[in-house]
């Protein structure tokens, strides 16, 4: 590296540390020393300026996790700043979660309704089928109807299912969430 002068056009120095471990001081820094950084003096060998040195893999990879810790903990805490303005108390949550439990289970009773009225409406379906193959036979319009009603059925059964999912992994959400606001409320 040539000759370094600074803003003022006052002449500057190079002070580096060598392969031995000692300092020089040089108006010229060999290329092979920059990468270990340096400093930068003027005439009066006060610091113009500090040059770092260049970091290792272990270093950068090292920064690099670092990085992403601190950017995670930012997410976290952004998340922890939302649901607290969402919940500001555990009773806050407690209500919410009555209330979206209650819209579930609504829905679940209103399921189990419909299940039973198709289920008797298969259930007479059946019974006419039945009357039909003793009196001669099935017509395609009967068959097409319990095929048709046994759809319905199932698919009831699986929405029924998918609400008591819902409902468990609610109150999972819910849990964590309360858990968490204990966490962030008692470190207040």
């Amino acid at each position: 590296m040539s000759f370094w002068v600074s803003a003022q056009g006052i002449p500057a120095y190079y002070r580096f540390v060598d392969e031995a471990g000692r300092t020089q001081l040089s108006d010229k820094i060999p290329p092979q020393y920059v990468k270990g950084g340096y400093e930068v003096l003027d005439a009066q060998l006060f610091v113009i300026r500090r040059v770092a040195p260049e970091l290792t893999p272990a270093q950068l990879a090292a920064r690099e996790r670092q990085r992403l810790l601190d950017a995670e903990a930012e997410a976290q805490a952004a998340k922890d700043r939302q649901l607290l303005m969402r919940y500001p108390t555990v009773a806050d949550l407690d209500s919410a979660e009555r209330s979206d439990v209650e819209r579930l289970e609504l829905q679940v009773l209103i399921s189990e309704k419909s299940l039973e009225i198709q289920r008797t409406a298969l259930d007479q379906l059946k019974r006419q089928a039945a009357r039909e193959e003793r009196n001669g036979g099935v017509t395609d319009l009967t068959l097409e109807r319990v095929g048709e009603r046994t759809i319905e059925v199932t698919k009831l059964e699986m929405q029924l299912a998918q609400r008591q999912i819902e409902i468990s992994d609610l109150r999972a959400l819910y849990a964590a969430r309360r858990a968490r606001i204990e966490r962030l409320v008692g470190q207040r």
